[in-house]
């Protein structure tokens, strides 16, 4: 055991582990921890990273590690941070549709809280993800279609920072003037300015009614016409995503709406004059329940959330993309012949899933889509050399080294494994 280990150990009691067994379960991209801390408070936490900080201790925040893969494979000898005990509904005041909530909780819990008050976050993540962690990864899902992304539903937040002091940011109310908005900083950050601890959300009404359709089309060209001519209508959905399947498996165009019967009936009329599309529609009583969608995602793997995990292929990675909606059909001619993949389209974002993938093919696909001025991430990549995982570095990087450095000076969250 290293010297740090026993002093660690010996400082924060049990709230540390460095059992062999437990150190390999947490193994992030197969490197294993030093040790794994569980802070009980904020004021704990920000002790650990203070120490970890006067020792150069790498430091990876954990929460449900379902989008651990998602960055570079983390330093050697590294200290896991979990967010476990940090796991309470702090408040929640239903008549401002307004939660706070600690970092730990996880997406199923918090829905489950928040409902009792008949209200939800509209995103799509998976339950088992916990809330820190999808605010780092800033993962939503294709329901900011019709709700937006987190940055819309975030009102502020606590950070500790590499420095290991404790910051609040943005507010707890709807309207708050606080200077500059600093908790948008963290989403998307991936854990390598600070820890977050607690997330203030602005809510939605649960919505009791919901229109559920998918159209099969003949290709990926005509099944992209179709989202066009549907988007350019502005008709008020909640999901509107092109689904490409590998061969044998056509196309598929997903919708979603919520509202009142005559809501919806008029939204189903209008999509199917726009798309000219034979849907298969669903209406149901209810939005999809928390419940039902719980139950689907953990019957789910990690890679393809869509699939039984006995016939779910292997994917060598995944890559996210962002575009002006000007060039998707250009984006998506990069993947043109390729069948050895899956794509979820929506209009300025889309998922590739690759079973087979080169190192060649990949740095032809990132060459292709810096020339485009397409913004893109390589994820959870398995035995392929990517290099530039983001891209190859652009100007704007430089600014963003210099937060790093300000927040994190000693350079211990999460080193090298994000932009900076």
């Amino acid at each position: 055991m290293s010297d740090w280990i026993k002093s660690f150990s010996s400082q924060f009691g049990d709230a540390v582990c460095a059992d062999d067994a437990t150190l390999t379960a947490q193994a992030v991209q197969g490197v294993v921890p030093a040790c794994i801390a569980a802070p009980e408070s904020e004021t704990q936490a920000a002790a650990m990273i203070h120490f970890a900080a006067s020792h150069k201790i790498p430091v990876v925040p954990c929460g449900g590690g379902t989008s651990q893969g998602r960055c570079a494979p983390p330093a050697k000898g590294f200290l896991a941070l979990s967010t476990k005990r940090l796991n309470k509904l702090i408040r929640h005041e239903p008549g401002d549709m307004v939660a706070t909530v600690h970092a730990g909780m996880t997406v199923e819990e918090f829905q489950e809280a928040v409902l009792m008050g008949g209200q939800w976050l509209p995103i799509d993540a998976r339950p088992d993800a916990t809330i820190g962690g999808i605010v780092a990864a800033n993962f939503y899902g294709p329901s900011a279609h019709g709700y937006g992304t987190l940055r819309d539903m975030i009102l502020g937040m606590t950070v500790i920072n590499g420095d290991g002091v404790i910051r609040k940011c943005g507010g707890k109310v709807v309207k708050n003037v606080t200077g500059y908005a600093l908790d948008k900083l963290y989403i998307g950050s991936f854990g390598t300015l600070g820890l977050i601890t607690e997330v203030t959300f602005k809510l939605r009404p649960y919505d009791l009614e919901c229109y559920f359709a998918n159209a099969r089309v003949k290709s990926a060209a005509d099944g992209l016409a179709a989202l066009l001519a549907v988007a350019i209508k502005n008709i008020p959905l909640s999901v509107l995503q092109l689904n490409i399947f590998r061969n044998p498996f056509s196309p598929v165009l997903t919708i979603k709406a919520t509202g009142t019967d005559s809501e919806l009936q008029r939204i189903s009329a209008e999509v199917r004059a726009a798309s000219q599309l034979d849907f298969k529609e669903d209406f149901h009583s209810k939005l999809w329940s928390i419940k039902s969608d719980t139950d689907e995602h953990k019957s789910a793997s990690t890679n393809d959330p869509r699939r039984d995990p006995a016939k779910t292929p292997t994917f060598r990675a995944i890559l996210r993309i962002g575009y002006r909606l000007s060039i998707l059909r250009d984006a998506l001619n990069v993947f043109h012949g390729n069948e050895d993949l899956m794509i979820l389209v929506g209009l300025n974002a889309a998922l590739i899933y690759f079973l087979v993938l080169s190192d060649l093919e990949a740095a032809r696909i990132s060459a292709a889509f810096e020339k485009l001025g397409v913004n893109f991430a390589w994820e959870n990549v398995v035995g392929v050399d990517i290099p530039h995982r983001w891209g190859k570095p652009r100007p704007e990087w430089a600014i963003m080294k210099q937060l790093k450095a300000a927040l994190d000076p000693a350079g211990i969250m999460n080193p090298g494994r994000f932009v900076v």
